[in-house]
């Protein structure tokens, strides 16, 4: 009875409080009513009120432009998540007030212990793994929505990278080449900026001893925001200064000497 109880408080103060999704976002909308079956996690209520009104699966609420699907992944409704998409929910909706997100980079970005489970779900169902979106503010620097930039940088509870997750996106067809553009470095950044910006040393490492990604000759700038004062590295240069020393981590460290170590010998 206990354990019962407990599982029912801990059901019932689940929902996250990070304001754009909270089910309340969807009082006074013609899909209220499915919000509340989603939040309850109950597919026989979702299935019934879908097939008797019609209703639009990827209808946003009207301030934070979030569909039930991407509530259904950041408040961990794992049978109404599977429900929405089979119900048709779009795993490619470009979602929030400025085109920010999608229920795959929602997955990406919200998961915890590098688990798979709504990663892998939605590119069963369609979610690409190579979609761009374009951020309605131009002053931002933004990546372009790019699911392997989200994915670098994310760790386990021991805080290892979680390389399965990119080696997921790798296998349902993520471009490994894939770049954004940084209007203040004028480059195509890649994923390897990307590791060296987050200290993933052992993805890094999977990239380019694994992967044989292609190292561009820049990887790295400092400097500010000027151009003209950027001082430029290539990435056997910025591993070997002091802001990549990882004296006092030691499997950073030891993904580091494998990288040099690899790419002297590769030479």
């Amino acid at each position: 009875m206990i354990i019962i109880l407990l599982s029912i408080l801990f059901s019932c103060s689940s929902e996250t409080e990070i304001p754009g999704y909270q089910f309340d976002n969807f009082q006074n909308t013609p899909v209220w009513d499915l919000a509340k079956a989603v939040k309850e996690n109950n597919v026989r209520k979702m299935k019934q009120i879908h097939e008797s009104n019609l209703t639009n699966i990827d209808y946003k609420d009207p301030f934070y432009q979030k569909t039930l699907l991407a509530l259904a992944i950041v408040n961990k409704k794992d049978m109404a998540f599977l429900e929405l998409l089979k119900l048709g929910s779009n795993p490619n909706e470009i979602i929030g007030k400025k085109n920010e997100a999608t229920p795959l980079l929602c997955a990406l970005d919200f998961q915890e212990n590098c688990n798979l489970f709504y990663i892998d779900a939605l590119l069963k169902y369609g979610a690409d793994p190579n979609l761009k979106i374009e951020h309605k503010d131009q002053d931002i620097l933004f990546e372009g929505g790019i699911p392997l930039f989200h994915a670098i940088g994310k760790t386990d509870n021991n805080g290892g990278d979680c390389i399965n997750v990119i080696d997921l996106l790798l296998k349902k067809g993520a471009k490994i080449d894939t770049c954004y553009n940084n209007p203040i470095t004028q480059r195509c950044e890649s994923i390897i900026t990307k590791c060296l910006e987050t200290d993933s040393m052992e993805l890094l490492k999977y990239f380019i001893i694994e992967k044989k990604i292609e190292i561009p000759n820049i990887v790295y700038s400092t400097g500010g925001i000027n151009i003209n004062t950027m001082k430029t590295y290539s990435l056997v240069e910025i591993l070997n200064t002091e802001d990549f020393n990882y004296e006092n981590y030691p499997t950073a460290k030891k993904a580091k000497d494998d990288i040099l170590d690899y790419l002297k010998n590769d030479k």
